[in-house]
């Protein structure tokens, strides 16, 4: 009788651990899906709209019997100041904005399944497990490091995002571990508020977070140019880009497995020089020093 009553407990044991982990399963399946659609979403939102086709003027075609308007002199007027022209945000930020005003960009990478908005909030923790519309996610966003201004002044600007079991946010940067993919794949698209730019990865590697590579405080140009040369020395692959001091830099940091606190780390600088006439949009061919 009692072998029967222990038969019985672990037979419920049994079944409500199966009916968890049932539901765990669909849970994490439901968030997925969600999260893929909310993407999704957002990729359908981020879209340029078209140049609005300008309204020719009304043509006004004067009376036969109307006498020719007599021509009176120019009057010399001052000339008014000229004020300077604000720039304008990149229409196809508009609808993110207004779903929050925390986005500061989009990121693309060929190659990859990176293509995403990036926000930046006060502090580098509410992104780590906040979406877009500010619900809670494992996967949260790619956000910008608290300590970017944003204003073109940015030697070092970087960019955080999650390594996650979908594979969405930054776990493709785990291909970059593969030399034929890193060479393949050099180039990164981040579009500003303002402006388009393109980015040019000369390193990537594995780290520990004893590494300070997120420095954003330097004492001038030989600092600067010593610091980015550190993290290029620290690549997997030589990728013999020449910098300069002159360069901006952008870091993309996820988290890798390897050891405890393991960081991969990919950099790349500001591509300055492109071909004359390039289109902007099309971005296709670069004139790299």
């Amino acid at each position: 009788k009692q072998q029967k009553i222990i038969q019985r407990i672990l037979t419920v044991l049994i079944a409500v651990l199966l009916i968890a982990a049932g539901w765990l399963l669909f849970h994490e399946y439901a968030e997925r899906r969600d999260h893929q659609r909310l993407q999704n979403e957002l990729r359908e939102l981020y879209t340029e709209p078209p140049s609005p086709t300008p309204e020719p003027e009304p043509s006004i075609t004067l009376p036969a019997s109307t006498p020719t308007p007599t021509v009176m002199p120019e009057t010399q007027l001052p000339a008014e100041p000229t004020l300077p022209t604000l720039p304008r945000i990149l229409p196809q930020f508009d609808e993110l904005l207004a779903i929050n005003p925390d986005v500061v960009g989009w990121i693309s990478i060929p190659g990859t399944a990176v293509d995403y908005p990036v926000l930046q909030t006060e502090d580098n923790v509410y992104y780590l497990d906040h979406d877009i519309y500010g619900e809670t996610s494992r996967a949260g966003t790619l956000f910008m490091d608290y300590r970017m201004l944003l204003d073109g002044t940015d030697r070092h600007q970087i960019i955080y995002g999650h390594h996650t079991r979908d594979g969405s946010m930054f776990t493709s940067l785990m291909d970059y571990k593969d030399e034929s993919f890193f060479n393949a794949n050099r180039l990164i698209y981040l579009d500003q508020l303002f402006e388009k730019q393109t980015w040019e990865i000369f390193s990537a590697y594995v780290t520990s977070t004893d590494f300070y590579y997120i420095e954003t405080r330097f004492s001038g140009d030989e600092d600067w140019l010593a610091f980015m040369e550190t993290v290029q020395d620290r690549s997997k692959f030589n990728t013999e880009v020449t910098l300069s001091a002159d360069d901006q830099m952008l870091t993309l940091s996820t988290c890798t497995y390897e050891f405890d606190d393991a960081r991969f780390v990919v950099h790349a600088r500001l591509v300055r020089d492109t071909q004359e006439g390039q289109d902007q949009d099309a971005r296709s061919v670069i004139a790299i020093e």
